[in-house]
């Protein structure tokens, strides 16, 4: 039997069997399909990084807003333990029956007055030195409830400290609901255990409020006491309410030393009976509290949007293969015409490099589109100004003309920021008045300062009149400063200065110095350090109140930089802030 030719059909072979034309043909074919195959798996994964990035500072975000909200409510908190405990304490007495003054119905009231209107807030109680209950905000006479075995009231009978105590959670005793207690001790005049003071703080609202900012079902938001112990949580997991939960990202962040981080990790998970799953949480600190928070997601959310991308782009990639496996099919059919062939070929590289031209245009475009409607916009808003418009219409269209500049000036600041990021950035270099330009600032500022009643002073010494820059983005630092202190001042002076000195370190240099000062709420110490970072304002309520991107002093210090020089800051809280800027420039021919 003559053996079967294997050789004949191996790929080798049936390469070396074709036609020139129809063997180059296949070589490019597998090429193409090889190179699309990389291609999307390149491109998968590159989708896949930014998926994790986006969901990381997502999460981190939503772990700083969360920690700013408990921190407020636990600061309601504390002022009503204070409050209560100030109260307490003046009407202990000695004798017999110190505690008589604590279970008044005028003291009854006093507590519920205490507590009204905080729905964090869920009961206030006076407790005796034995753990008895005295009175308590929810009714009068107090129920025969005893605490002795709490650990809030374990701890301040052993421990003569009046510093709070935040206590696990656990069930009320007269509700059956979840409750954490802040909790101080009461003393005798001669300083031995009179009882303790408690606030209970409802489980309940933390897991409502959680609830409404949950990302969904595969997600999860817990607050720890800083020995890990489950405050809080939702979805609400019963069985580890006020157990230590010492494993997972929570714990190794904070082992590791840090206030705040996003992490990915696939140890093992309480919640899921410590079976191991991937997950993303990111952990903060909640500021001046022994509490932690955790928002976490778990892979289901993480890639599904990923998941959702990749199926697009195997189907792309599919229909590609096809589409090219096809096309070599029908070319290699059709050898006999190559010249229509090559005609077609080239026509569809047109086509190719025509879609490629208008993408890239429309990338490049889209920063300065964007504008082009909101301009629109503006211009029919001022149009509308001049009709006659009553005093409330009127009061309308002068917000939309304000939303439409502030959302302009956002606009611009994160362009600008982007710009200088991406080193793309260009300075002039061009003859100057420096003095000038304090002048034009102020004149295009005028207006806004005189409609809060603030007076505009300058003051220019000498310098040279002429030096070499860009006076354009000189402009636009001053601008930024002085616009920060109108917003920022109620009433006052706002004072504008500008000198120059010789650099005496290189020949022909000058300095040129610009301050803007005025009399506004000023900066406390510890938030100027922080203040010329990108998206930071000195107070976490400044965007809430005066609204504002935290990019105008970040974009104000990076321009500077790329002139050379540098900006400062000097302020106290209530006195008002001084913006210094120092330039260096080199003089123009006859700016002497």
């Amino acid at each position: 039997m003559t053996p079967w030719p294997l050789a004949r059909y191996s790929p080798r072979a049936w390469l070396r069997g074709l036609p020139e034309a129809r063997r180059a043909l296949a070589l490019i074919g597998a090429s193409l399909l090889l190179l699309l195959a990389v291609t999307t798996f390149g491109v998968g994964y590159i989708l896949r990084g930014h998926e994790i990035d986006d969901w990381r500072q997502g999460l981190g975000n939503l772990s700083r807003m969360l920690a700013e909200t408990t921190a407020q409510s636990m600061a309601s908190g504390f002022e009503v333990l204070d409050s209560t405990t100030e109260v307490a304490q003046a009407l202990l007495r000695g004798g017999d029956d110190a505690h008589a003054p604590l279970r008044t119905r005028q003291l009854f009231q006093t507590l519920r007055d205490i507590g009204t209107g905080l729905r964090q807030v869920d009961v206030i109680s006076l407790i005796d030195a034995q753990g008895e209950l005295l009175n308590f905000s929810r009714s009068y006479p107090a129920p025969a409830v005893n605490v002795a075995e709490r650990d809030y009231f374990i701890w301040h009978r052993d421990h003569a400290s009046a510093a709070p105590f935040v206590s696990a959670p656990v069930r009320n005793k007269v509700t059956e609901r979840w409750v954490y207690y802040l909790s101080r001790r009461l003393n005798h005049a001669d300083g031995s255990f009179a009882g303790v003071v408690l606030v209970g703080i409802s489980v309940d609202y933390f897991v409502d409020y959680f609830r409404r900012v949950s990302l969904g079902q595969h997600a999860s938001v817990s607050l720890y006491r800083d020995d890990y112990t489950l405050m809080a949580r939702w979805p609400q997991a019963e069985n580890l309410m006020g157990t230590k939960v010492a494993t997972g990202v929570t714990q190794a962040v904070i082992a590791d030393g840090l206030d705040a981080d996003v992490r990915i990790t696939r140890a093992p998970r309480v919640a899921d009976g410590l079976r191991p799953v991937l997950r993303m949480g990111a952990v903060r600190r909640v500021h001046n509290y022994p509490l932690i928070i955790n928002a976490t997601i778990t892979e289901d959310l993480l890639l599904a949007g990923w998941w959702r991308n990749l199926k697009l782009l195997a189907a792309v990639a599919l229909a590609g293969t096809l589409g090219l496996l096809a096309a070599f099919w029908l070319v290699g059919r059709l050898l006999a015409r190559r010249a229509r062939d090559a005609e077609q070929a080239q026509a569809l590289q047109r086509q190719a490099d025509a879609a490629n031209l208008a993408k890239s245009r429309f990338l490049a475009m889209m920063s300065h589109e964007i504008r082009t409607p909101m301009g629109g916009v503006a211009g029919m808003a001022e149009l509308l100004l001049e009709t006659g418009l009553d005093p409330v219409q009127r009061g309308y269209a002068q917000n939309v003309c304000q939303g439409i500049g502030e959302l302009t000036h956002i606009i611009n600041d994160v362009l600008d920021f982007s710009k200088i990021e991406s080193g793309h950035m260009q300075l002039e270099q061009q003859p100057f008045d420096p003095a000038a330009q304090l002048e034009q600032v102020a004149a295009l500022h005028r207006a806004a300062a005189e409609r809060k009643g603030l007076r505009l002073e300058l003051s220019a010494g000498t310098g040279p009149l002429w030096v070499r820059g860009d006076a354009a983005r000189l402009r636009q630092v001053l601008g930024n400063l002085l616009s920060n202190a109108i917003k920022f001042s109620p009433s006052g002076v706002i004072a504008l200065d500008y000198s120059a000195e010789v650099d005496g370190a290189q020949t022909g240099l000058w300095r040129l110095r610009y301050a803007v000062s005025d009399q506004g709420i000023g900066i406390a110490e510890a938030a100027q350090a922080r203040l010329f970072e990108p998206y930071t304002q000195a107070d976490s309520t400044i965007s809430g109140q005066y609204g504002g991107t935290g990019l105008g002093l970040a974009i104000c210090k990076r321009l500077l930089e790329l002139m050379g020089g540098h900006i400062s800051c000097s302020s106290r809280p209530g006195a008002g802030a001084r913006f210094a800027i120092d330039l260096p420039v080199r003089l123009a021919p006859g700016g002497a």
